[in-house]
């Protein structure tokens, strides 16, 4: 593993772009689920993993439906962007249904990426650097999946080695696969039926994964950092075996976010710590995204939807 790795976070846009996106490319690449790639060059050059789009699901002269959905970033690259999403109510299935040249009004990048300052080593300490770098461990369950591609790319690309840990209900419903394939990842699957990989949840996986590395550490091997996207009860089980093993873990919280700029206070999660927890992201996200207002709640497309998950209010949610 390359303990010299330098991972560069991109200075984030203090406003959004709003841009009329043309479909390039889409794919139905499970049942109800669909892939689309759109061409936003604005939003593909500051898009980082961990952030998302907000997308009309309509004709800009129509009002059905009114509002915008939100959708993580899979990929980005060049002058186009990837997004995956399951078609279940009125929007996405509109969206399922766009075709290559039509055009889609997309708002973005939004809301903050995931936290890899665990991974930074300045250039002046990379010599002096004899620790070992922690090791990425990437948990996705259904449509929290494709945020977790989009960071396994960056950590590859980096220099370090991730752990992809995938989980579905049944093998149909496995998403990206051959994406964490292209990248060379290692990953790991859990189907509740036992059609795909082992049969569990993605929470035996991880167990397994954080013994062995515990195990090791007489060898000086890496600490873990863990990063997850899916479900409220997975995330919850994530959180709380990282608690246990002592292991730093950021959650990306799928939160209704019908204005996504932190107008509306839709997505407000509440945190442990109040003010602390309100008045560090403030500090970290600037004026735009101020929460100061808001004591121990936080709008989470604006300070999120990465947050650490030892600082959420697991209870309250």
């Amino acid at each position: 593993m390359n303990s010299s790795v330098l991972l560069k976070t991109l200075p984030l846009p203090t406003i959004p772009v709003q841009v009329m996106s043309e479909v390039v490319a889409t794919s139905n690449v499970a049942p109800q689920h669909f892939l689309l790639s759109l061409r936003a060059p604005q939003i593909a050059r500051f898009a980082q993993a961990g952030q998302f789009v907000h997308v009309l699901p309509r004709e800009t002269r129509s009002c059905d439906p009114l509002l915008r959905r939100a959708f993580s970033i899979m990929a980005a690259r060049d002058e186009e962007i990837d997004i995956l999403f399951r078609a279940g109510g009125t929007g996405t299935l509109r969206l399922s249904q766009a075709r290559v040249g039509d055009f889609l009004d997309v708002l973005g990048p939004l809301g903050r990426p995931f936290d890899k300052t665990l991974f930074h080593v300045k250039q002046d300490d990379v010599k002096q650097n004899d620790k070992p770098m922690p090791r990425p461990i990437l948990v996705g369950g259904g449509v929290g999946v494709p945020p977790m591609v989009f960071l396994s790319k960056t950590f590859k690309d980096a220099g370090l080695a991730p752990l992809m840990i995938i989980g579905a209900r049944g093998a149909a419903e496995v998403l990206g696969v051959d994406k964490f394939k292209q990248l060379e990842v290692e990953t790991q699957i859990a189907t509740d039926d036992g059609s795909l990989g082992r049969t569990g949840r993605v929470t035996n996986l991880l167990q397994v994964a954080l013994q062995k590395m515990k195990s090791s550490e007489k060898a000086n091997a890496p600490r873990a950092v863990i990063y997850a996207c899916g479900p409220l009860p997975m995330l919850r089980a994530v959180a709380a075996m990282a608690e246990r093993a002592q292991v730093p873990c950021q959650v990306s919280l799928e939160e209704n976010m019908p204005c996504g700029i932190g107008v509306c206070n839709g997505c407000v999660v509440a945190m442990k710590n109040g003010d602390d927890a309100a008045d560090s992201a403030a500090s970290t996200a600037g004026d735009l995204h101020d929460t100061s207002d808001y004591g121990r709640y936080r709008r989470i497309c604006i300070t999120g939807p990465a947050v650490w998950a030892n600082e959420i209010d697991w209870e309250a949610l």
